[in-house]
């Protein structure tokens, strides 16, 4: 089971594309919109593998089945949450390690001091 979402954009040529994908075991359905920010034109596809266009909605109905079958938006939710931990222990970590380096430039500034001048309290 895979979802996937694109979404591209060429300022030079005015074209944005949006697209979603879902596939399941050996099938799978990719809808794309596309539209030129120029002239205003904008244009849908459909791809389909191993299903075709009347068999879609018996096609979503089993991705839904499996993906609640499988716990796929729990699990999903799970790993959002431990990568934001991640991500705020990075943030975190990275303070740190900024504040150890300024702390590191103070000392060093402290060393080239004048040695007579009066030290810090």
């Amino acid at each position: 089971m895979q979802e996937n979402q694109r979404a591209y954009q060429n300022s030079g040529t005015g074209v944005q594309k949006a697209a979603h994908e879902r596939l399941l075991n050996d099938k799978g359905h990719k809808y794309v919109k596309e539209r030129n920010i120029n002239s205003g034109d904008t244009m849908e596809h459909q791809f389909y593998k191993g299903i075709n266009e009347e068999d879609l909605p018996q096609f979503e109905n089993e991705y839904k089945d499996y993906r609640q079958k499988s716990n796929f938006d729990k699990n999903y939710q799970m790993l959002n949450a431990a990568n934001n931990r991640n991500a705020n222990n990075r943030n975190y970590l990275s303070n740190d390690q900024q504040t150890n380096n300024n702390m590191g430039n103070q000392r060093d500034s402290r060393r080239n001091r004048n040695p007579n001048a009066l030290p810090y309290n």
